[in-house]
């Protein structure tokens, strides 16, 4: 992919996230692209929705809060599927076209992993939700189960309790481990 190519997709990301959070002084941190480079159009709506639905100063003190864990990146990926799971809910109604984006990025997230290989709880949470997405019944252990359960927030809770079941999921099934020497409680 060329310079020029490659600049084109990260304006087409911003405008996806823009347009779903119908803030264009929205600056967002976090886009994400295809495996050929193209900016993937439902996670960047979730992305801008997300902003748009819900606090976001203080999704990213929560997320600076991960930061301080040597286990930060599975953390956040739990709660992106948590607020994957919530936002879509939010928006299905105002949005067709949605059901269908997810239904897509989920058959292509599903067909990335070979049934076989070792894989660890996170992605089994995650192909466990994606198979939920396209109303299939999976079969997962009962803490995959548990964990799931807990972690598909529904469309009518706000911020601050999206964080606290997010502190709920860590302190229950995670061992929070400090990264630094500096410990600071996340403010919900």
């Amino acid at each position: 992919m060329s310079m020029k190519e490659d600049s084109n997709e990260i304006r087409r990301a911003c405008n996806i996230i823009w347009n779903a959070s119908s803030d264009y002084s929205f600056s967002p941190e976090i886009k994400v692209y295809d495996k050929n480079g193209k900016a993937d159009i439902y996670l960047n709506y979730i992305i801008g929705a997300v902003h748009k639905y819900y606090n976001y100063s203080l999704l990213k003190n929560f997320f600076d809060y991960l930061k301080q864990d040597t286990g930060q990146i599975p953390l956040e990926e739990l709660t992106w599927i948590g607020l994957e799971n919530c936002t879509y809910k939010k928006g299905k109604d105002k949005r067709l076209a949605l059901e269908s984006l997810r239904r897509e990025y989920s058959k292509n997230f599903l067909d990335k992993y070979d049934s076989s290989s070792v894989i660890d709880i996170i992605d089994e949470i995650k192909i466990a939700h994606f198979k939920r997405a396209l109303g299939e019944r999976p079969k997962m252990t009962k803490m995959v189960s548990n964990i799931l359960n807990d972690l598909e927030f529904d469309e009518y809770m706000n911020t601050e309790q999206i964080i606290f079941r997010m502190n709920e999921i860590i302190k229950v099934y995670f061992q929070y481990k400090y990264a630094s020497s500096k410990r600071k409680k996340c403010k919900k």
